[in-house]
């Protein structure tokens, strides 16, 4: 439905109070009701604090979203859907390990505020590839038939590994561009030889 909402409005056009609105709603959907989970999950002091820490960070990367002038096809660290994600489906593969738990959230805030980190808009580049949308709706239809047949768990620690691959995809793909030899200058073989 994140997604739709935007679709829309670049379709049909948007207003103020629209934009206001979507913030306000992934605010709570991306924001507190995930945090209220974590809260609930880690249990005392220690899970309000880091409840109220997840929300802030969220809240503080959907402000720097909403006045971020850079490419739109790209996010500047981990869009908060994807830090949702990761927090709900922590919450329900290992609600009880709370300290676990607590690792996903701490690691996936941080990551959401990363701003130096640049992700792929996943809805607007899969809106430019237009044949891709069948694969789409039948990975859809498999993680509800996953659901049905394994049980939520095993949907949520699907969708905890989608999630956490897409968060960690550009440090992987930068170290991956270090090690490999291809991206060294020329000649820079031939003089690491001489030396």
């Amino acid at each position: 439905c994140d997604g739709c909402d935007g679709a829309a409005a670049r379709r049909w056009g948007g207003s103020r109070f629209g934009v206001l609105v979507d913030d306000v709603a992934d605010g709570i959907s991306f924001g507190i009701a995930p945090a209220v989970a974590v809260a609930v999950t880690v249990g005392g002091g220690p899970g309000v604090a880091l409840g109220l820490l997840y929300a802030t960070f969220t809240v503080a990367r959907l402000v720097y979203f909403t006045f971020d002038r850079g490419s739109r096809s790209h996010f500047s660290g981990v869009p908060s859907p994807v830090g949702a994600l990761v927090v709900t489906s922590a919450v329900v593969v290992f609600g009880d390990y709370p300290t676990v738990v607590a690792a996903f959230t701490a690691a996936i805030a941080l990551a959401m505020v990363s701003f130096a980190t640049r992700y792929l808009h996943l809805g607007r580049w899969l809106a430019a590839k237009r044949e891709l949308l069948p694969l789409a709706a039948a990975a859809v239809l498999a993680m509800v038939a996953l659901a049905w047949i394994g049980g939520g768990t095993a949907a949520a620690l699907v969708l905890l590994a989608l999630a956490c691959s897409y968060a960690l995809s550009p440090n992987v793909l930068a170290i991956w561009r270090l090690l490999t030899p291809a991206h060294e200058p020329q000649g820079a073989t031939a003089h690491r030889r001489a030396d």
